[in-house]
């Protein structure tokens, strides 16, 4: 069994079609970061007092202890084709399922999980619960979905605005990138039509005030991403700037991603708020999305 830790990599099982996926990701990032690769079950506790048809190994509305152990199983065996001979510890835990990933994200580096199916497949557990865990969790999240092949050259792409936890995900992008070999593109993308005189209802169009705008973007970007670059020189580095709405070209730019990063203030993080642009993506990126709080 395998125990938390501050440089773990812990996947969270549960037997879905993505399951495979996400652990290969995620061995591949834990060889690569040379992070310990922990596999993690949940089974949910069993109202015994309320049940009378209740067997033994059996657990009410969930899957049992003997399944979630098959899981596992199935889940080192896609660690060890995707990373042959990496180390790999297993975590059955008893509870609920939000609760007991969040907790073992206390202090890891990472936590994997695969993005809901769409097959109708019954009994998801975690998929269910992917929401929780983003909000819930203590370090960050990938949340894993097939992304089409596309190399090295595809980049992990970032989304950064004037919020306090630019600089998280701009740090937990370039640590990937530099985990994965892959480029960054720095994505920052603002909504300026009402202010210049393009929104509804506009009057004239202040095409200075528009000028001086995007100047002021630029300096401000340049001088949040230069200190991150300037620590992981051998990742290479790109700036798209954008009009528009943040959460729609950040799904845009995932088409052709590895992976897009955002970032989200863990003070207002709860159960209802994660950020409107972070949640929009999360629920419709073509790729894996990592999900980084301040």
């Amino acid at each position: 069994m395998g125990t938390a830790g501050p440089d773990n990599v812990v996947v969270g099982v549960d037997g879905s079609e993505t399951t495979d996926g996400a652990v290969a990701w995620a061995a591949a990032y834990a060889a690569r970061t040379h992070s310990p690769l922990v596999l993690l079950g949940v089974v949910k506790r069993a109202l015994w007092s309320f049940s009378s048809t209740a067997t033994p190994g059996s657990v009410e509305g969930g899957k049992t202890h003997d399944a979630v152990e098959d899981y596992l199983a199935s889940a080192e065996a896609a660690a060890q084709k995707a990373v042959p001979g990496i180390d790999v510890a297993r975590k059955i835990l008893e509870g609920k399922v939000v609760d007991q990933i969040v907790s073992e994200s206390a202090g890891a580096r990472l936590v994997v999980i695969g993005a809901h199916c769409t097959n109708g497949a019954a009994d998801l557990i975690l998929n269910d619960h992917v929401m929780g865990v983003v909000t819930g969790a203590h370090c960050p999240v990938l949340v894993w979905r097939h992304a089409p092949d596309g190399g090295k050259d595809r980049p992990v792409v970032v989304g950064v605005d004037e919020s306090k936890s630019a600089p998280a995900a701009l740090e937990a992008a370039f640590g990937v990138a530099e985990a994965l070999h892959a480029p960054v593109d720095v994505a920052h993308v603002w909504e300026t039509d009402a202010a210049v005189g393009l929104g509804y209802a506009a009057g004239p169009v202040d095409w200075d005030l528009e000028h001086a705008m995007k100047t002021e973007q630029a300096r401000q970007l340049e001088a949040l991403v230069a200190p991150v670059a300037a620590r992981h020189r051998r990742v290479h580095t790109s700036v798209v700037l954008a009009d528009g709405g943040p959460a729609k070209k950040l799904v845009e730019l995932s088409t052709t991603a590895r992976v897009v990063v955002v970032g989200t203030d863990h003070g207002r993080v709860s159960g209802a708020i994660l950020g409107s642009v972070a949640q929009n993506v999360v629920h419709h990126a073509k790729c894996p999305v990592l999900v980084a709080r301040a």
